[in-house]
């Protein structure tokens, strides 16, 4: 996780970058080589043997990868693509009634609401000079 959350800012060519990412390929292939010698495994190979189990892990995992991912792509999209400390100056509301098209004139802030007219303000209001 580390490789891809600062891959962005170290350099994805960049000495740490690539060790971590090499270290966590190592790490993986450790932890299949240890479960298979095992006697009594934390999580037994033989069960990706199962077609029914293989497919419900794969479709769990790009469930969840694809929701947690549109969360967290959400998050930077409400806060307008700006840094973090600037984010808070931004309130969120607005910006998500902004993605539910629901917009005002000005600059996306819902309407407050708004002491109703009686009807002789609106008949008043109607009225042309001449009328009188």
């Amino acid at each position: 996780m580390a490789t891809l959350i600062q891959g962005g800012a170290l350099g994805w060519s960049s000495l740490p970058t690539l060790g971590l990412g090499v270290l966590a390929v190592l790490c993986i292939a450790a932890f299949f080589v240890i479960e298979k010698r095992s006697s009594h495994p934390m999580l037994p190979l033989a069960i990706f043997r199962r077609h029914a189990f293989t497919a419900s892990i794969t479709n769990g995992f790009a469930f969840q990868f694809g929701g947690y991912g549109m969360q967290f792509m959400l998050a930077i999209f409400v806060a307008g693509g700006v840094a973090p400390h600037a984010a808070q100056d931004r309130p969120a509301v607005p910006a998500f009634l902004d993605q539910l098209g629901i917009r005002d004139d000005r600059a996306g802030t819902p309407q407050p609401n708004r002491p109703r007219r009686s009807r002789q303000q609106a008949a008043a209001r109607s009225a042309s000079p001449g009328d009188a």
